[in-house]
């Protein structure tokens, strides 16, 4: 539910009261954007980030990154992850419908919300995804080294039902090497602070990490990726998928699946996501 595309509030409030997220889930004001996943050996878009979008009508944009953080704060975080994850698996559901493919939707979550006793991870465990849907839940590194029991046991319980892990944002602020060998992830995420200006250390230091998570059978995906040049880097490193401005920006659902019945899982370069 991060954001990946910045979004300026209009409101002069440092962070959204209760009353008004209130006032976003009654009134639907709450959206979901989907930023197509390329699998970079096939050159083919594999899925898509759902990410949180929010519109007031009087203040306007509500930036997700203040929304989360009220939204935590007034225990309301998990009604909000709720309402992506509802919107997800109707948009993604209707893709099935275009597209004989696999495909993988990605939803995130705080490491406060992963519980074993908590209802959000029940009510996840719960739903019943297409078949050829893979659910992807990523969490941040931030706090890794909180991880407890407590998390795994909720960690088990979604893989029980099909669902996989991710650590998301990796590398952005002071990277946890400790964090990667608590489990075995499916997926880690790596920051765009690791592309950066992709120059010659960059790419050294990057290269040995795909390395690393492939003998640790966890999948690699680098976010952020916004020229052409950092793409082919991409490719030269070994790393299985990517996303970034360059490959797609997030777009609402209805304008994901029109560009998915025109173009299928093709990979259009520097168009505006699926639209």
């Amino acid at each position: 539910m991060d954001q990946d595309v910045p979004l300026v509030s209009v409101s002069r409030d440092p962070e959204p009261t209760a009353d008004l997220i209130r006032g976003l889930l009654d009134g639907g004001g709450l959206a979901t954007a989907y930023q197509p996943i390329v699998n970079v050996r096939r050159n083919l878009i594999c899925g898509w980030e759902a990410l949180l979008r929010a519109h007031h009508d009087e203040l306007g944009a509500v930036e997700p990154v203040a929304l989360l953080t009220a939204a935590e704060r007034h225990g309301l975080l998990d009604a909000v992850t709720r309402r992506v994850v509802e919107d997800a698996w109707e948009t993604v559901s209707l893709a099935t419908d275009v597209v004989d493919e696999p495909l993988q939707v990605s939803v995130n979550l705080e490491l406060s919300q992963f519980r074993a006793d908590s209802e959000l991870i029940s009510w996840l465990a719960s739903i019943e995804w297409p078949e050829q849907v893979t659910v992807i839940i990523e969490l941040t590194e931030r706090g890794g080294d909180e991880w407890t029991r407590e998390h795994e046991y909720a960690a088990v319980l979604l893989e029980a039902r099909g669902l996989r892990l991710a650590i998301d944002d990796y590398g952005a602020g002071s990277a946890r090497m400790g964090f990667l060998h608590r489990r075995a992830w499916d997926v880690v995420k790596m920051d765009r602070q690791m592309v950066g200006g992709f120059g010659q250390r960059e790419q050294v230091v990057v290269r040995r990490f795909v390395e690393m998570l492939a003998e640790l059978g966890t999948s690699s995906l680098i976010e952020g990726v916004e020229t052409p040049e950092q793409l082919a880097a991409v490719r030269e490193l070994g790393v299985d998928y990517v996303q970034g401005y360059l490959l797609g920006m997030p777009v609402p659902g209805p304008v994901m699946l029109a560009g998915l019945r025109r173009r299928g899982l093709a990979v259009e370069l520097g168009g505006p996501g699926l639209s």
